[in-house]
């Protein structure tokens, strides 16, 4: 590369006359702080984990969507910035911990009814309690993740890492190995150990987003994780022993699924020790109007605006049907 090398890199897997692999071994080789998303058709996930092994950031689904794909970049960014400006691997843990607590933290909602002064009610308790099991049960959009993330930061496991999940993106056929980790030779493609999402989250908390799309075998080695608190790398003989929270998410009815076979009805009761539920924004709509002002206000902010703040008839409009779907709670930026 000539000059400042780029924070991101995105390539193909499979090329006419170079493969995405080869291009991901010269990056690193030359620019190892260069993050580098790969996008894949469906037939290459056989391959997939050597990418990983290699550093490859992410790997992404072709056709990857407009929306996936920018944000997928803002995290490689922001995780290529932060390698960038700090050396020591202590203070990388401390720095992210207190930045992402800041921006994470129960102070950043907005809102004043019932509804969401329960949430925050519950939140708290939670925070004090960082080895209860959640189960988070709402729409889409209704800041699930958001809530997730409030809860890990707010308690004795901050300076640990959060791991999110997103159990309906990741294919099956690498779920077990992304999940638990795998050692080397225990299939093709698998050039050396590599942990799991549990492993790498020892101490801190994985977050199981859409926890229900889980494959029936997958569930039955996290149910052992949650009674035992041990993984099975992918190949090994012997278990290793993680101490995570986990905090589930689903936006569809687990119980519906237990009825049809979908899900285990024992790891249900395991996950669900505290059940969570967040209401859509049309169940509170008198935070409409907070919530309109706030907006009002950053965005007029971050385009550099000096405007008068929102007034009574403008904020009401906004909480006018029906245009009211579920969008959901919203954290200050």
């Amino acid at each position: 590369m000539q000059g400042d090398p780029p924070a991101v890199v995105i390539t193909n897997l499979r090329m006419p006359d170079i493969d995405g692999l080869s291009i991901l071994k010269t990056i690193k080789e030359r620019s190892p702080g260069v993050e580098v998303i790969l996008t894949m058709s469906h037939g290459d996930k056989t391959i997939a984990l050597q990418a990983l092994e290699l550093g490859a950031f992410c790997l992404l689904e072709k056709p990857a969507s407009p929306i996936e794909l920018v944000e997928v970049v803002r995290r490689a960014i922001r995780f290529s910035v932060a390698l960038q400006r700090l050396s020591c691997l202590e203070e990388r843990v401390s720095h992210i911990a207190r930045q992402e607590s800041g921006r994470w933290g129960i102070e950043m909602f907005v809102g004043e009814s019932q509804a969401f002064l329960k949430v925050l009610e519950d939140i708290r308790l939670l925070q004090g309690a960082a080895s209860t099991s959640v189960l988070i049960t709402g729409e889409s959009g209704t800041g699930k993740e958001l809530v997730a993330r409030a809860i890990h930061y707010g308690s004795s496991r901050a300076g640990k890492p959060f791991v999110p999940i997103n159990c309906s993106a990741i294919p099956s056929e690498l779920a077990e190995s992304a999940l638990f980790g795998h050692q080397k030779g225990a299939f093709t493609g698998a050039t050396a150990d590599r942990k799991g999402c549990f492993e790498l989250a020892h101490d801190g908390t994985v977050f199981l987003d859409e926890v229900g799309d889980m494959p029936l075998h997958i569930q039955a080695k996290l149910l052992r994780i949650l009674e035992d608190g041990v993984v099975v790398p992918v190949g090994a003989t012997q278990s290793r022993y993680v101490n995570v929270r986990v905090i589930a998410a689903s936006n569809t009815d687990l119980k519906e699924a237990i009825a049809s076979g979908g899900f285990r009805s024992d790891l249900f009761f395991r996950l669900s020790t505290f059940p969570f539920i967040i209401p859509p924004l049309r169940e509170r709509v008198e935070d409409i109007p907070i919530l309109a002002r706030h907006f009002y206000k950053v965005l007029s902010a971050e385009m550099g605006i000096s405007c008068a703040s929102l007034n009574c008839e403008g904020a009401a409009a906004c909480s006018a049907p029906p245009w009211m779907i579920t969008p959901g709670f919203h954290a200050r930026p």
